[in-house]
């Protein structure tokens, strides 16, 4: 699998622009006017789309991070670049257990929420080698 593709001008990656695998882009990395910059110029295009943090939600070049909520779960894509992170159909970690994804079609991003079976999935962890609590986090959304 590759580790970016990119298709008009957005790239998509699992970590960051700059670490395409392994860079988590926090919330409060906000508050890191040099880590962002610097993520922020590591693109060309308008738009990266990420996951690794599995928290929903856009962070600007003027270092805000916005919650779909506080965009009335869409956003109009303008002239400014942004980073959106599209949360995560298991394990999202904003404290709301439903699987979390975006809708993209060019010009808006739609954030959207879904429900599915906790439990059965839960079940699924049994006998595998991953730990108790990721499967329990699933709960919780964290």
């Amino acid at each position: 699998m590759k580790e970016t593709h990119e298709e008009d001008g957005v790239l998509f990656v699992h970590g960051s622009p700059r670490d395409p695998t392994r860079e988590y882009i926090f919330v409060n990395d906000i508050e890191d006017p040099e880590k962002m910059d610097s993520i922020f110029e590591s693109f060309d295009g308008h738009t990266c789309f990420v996951g690794h943090t599995h928290t929903a939600g856009v962070f600007t070049a003027d270092l805000k991070f916005l919650y779909p909520s506080a965009l009335g779960e869409h956003l109009r894509l303008g002239d400014g670049k942004c980073i959106v992170n599209v949360g995560s159909v298991g394990q999202p970690r904003d404290g709301d257990p439903r699987g979390s994804y975006v809708i993209f079609d060019g010009d808006e991003i739609i954030f959207r929420r879904v429900q599915y079976n906790i439990d059965k999935t839960i079940s699924l962890f049994e006998g595998t080698p991953l730990p108790e609590y990721l499967a329990q986090r699933l709960r919780e959304g964290r």
